[in-house]
């Protein structure tokens, strides 16, 4: 089956584990017309692969399928490809944090990647984080600043 096919292909591309697709979510897949054929159903796959933190992959995991009678996809709007998986990867960090009530590091764990990336993104796509996270970063930050102006100080001073 093709599916099982991109699976195994993008999952070794990417070093990822693979995926296990239920019955429903095969089904699911099955039963979509396709609107793009074979190079639609392989971007699913690929998609799955790289942002799903599930090793088994449920229909309720699954993207939202496109059908015949709809448009096609949404990332059309967009002017360049960086635009396009700059909104897509914007709403993806979103949702993820918003899934985890603001907590970066366990949402950087459950996406796959490490803290510091997340964060270095979320700052190139303009996120920012709320509430107690983004105050004990400010402290952090202010933290790192006493602790460097310090440092100068000790250091001696040259003209």
């Amino acid at each position: 089956m093709l599916v099982e096919h991109f699976n195994r292909k993008f999952s070794a591309e990417y070093g990822k584990p693979l995926k296990e697709f239920t019955a429903d979510a095969i089904e699911s897949l099955q039963s979509n017309d396709w609107y793009g054929n074979v190079r639609e159903l392989k971007n699913t796959v690929e998609r799955i692969v790289i942002m799903s933190g599930k090793t088994k992959v449920a229909a309720d995991d699954l993207p939202e399928l496109e059908t015949a009678n709809e448009t096609p996809a949404i990332s059309f709007r967009f002017p360049t490809f960086k635009d396009a998986t700059d909104a897509y990867q914007r709403e993806f960090i979103q949702h993820k944090l918003a899934e985890f009530d603001g907590n970066v590091a366990k949402a950087a764990e459950d996406m796959g990647v490490d803290r510091s990336h997340l964060y270095r993104r979320m700052r190139n796509l303009g996120i920012k984080v709320s509430g107690q996270s983004a105050r004990f970063n400010a402290f952090l930050r202010a933290k790192a600043r006493a602790e460097l102006f310090l440092i100068n100080r000790k250091a001696p001073f040259y003209h």
